[in-house]
């Protein structure tokens, strides 16, 4: 039998970068989906979800913050999503029902960005932000799962 080259030339660490297909896949590693974005300066970038912890009520505070710091530094094209969740509670008050919106986790605030230690400091030093979810400097990615499970119970 003939060797057969494979649709990819090389494998490491769980990853196949193939040479002949033209779209992008995502890859599925320890369990966190990784997106390959491609960006305008021709490089990958990898995003992940991460939990950024909050003062407790200035988790809209801490949104607008992360998004004019990584646009006064050009660093926006890093940045997917960010998400605060939120649900409908109904409340009754001298008789008369309310509908509010109240925080699902309140004092976090869940980010989808490329986190290089540039952005982590960035965000990690602005006023109201205590940190990122994970040990030391290390921030632990969420999972796809995870963050699916998270907004099913919002909605």
């Amino acid at each position: 039998m003939a060797y057969k080259k494979r649709d990819y030339d090389r494998c490491s660490n769980g990853f196949c970068f193939s040479i002949n297909i033209s779209n992008f896949f995502s890859f599925i590693r320890s369990n966190f989906a990784i997106f390959i974005k491609h960006n305008s300066y021709n490089k990958f970038l990898i995003m992940n979800w991460y939990i950024v912890q909050a003062y407790s009520g200035f988790e809209k505070k801490v949104v607008d913050s992360i998004k004019d710091v990584l646009s006064k530094n050009k660093l926006e094209s890093h940045l997917n999503e960010i998400l605060v969740p939120t649900h409908q509670v109904t409340e009754v008050k001298k008789g008369k029902r309310t509908k509010k919106e109240k925080k699902f986790f309140p004092g976090y605030v869940l980010i989808k960005l490329e986190l290089t230690k540039e952005i982590y400091h960035m965000i990690k030093n602005l006023q109201k932000v205590s940190g990122f979810l994970g040990s030391g400097e290390k921030p632990t990615p969420i999972s796809d799962n995870e963050i699916k499970r998270i907004l099913g119970q919002v909605s």
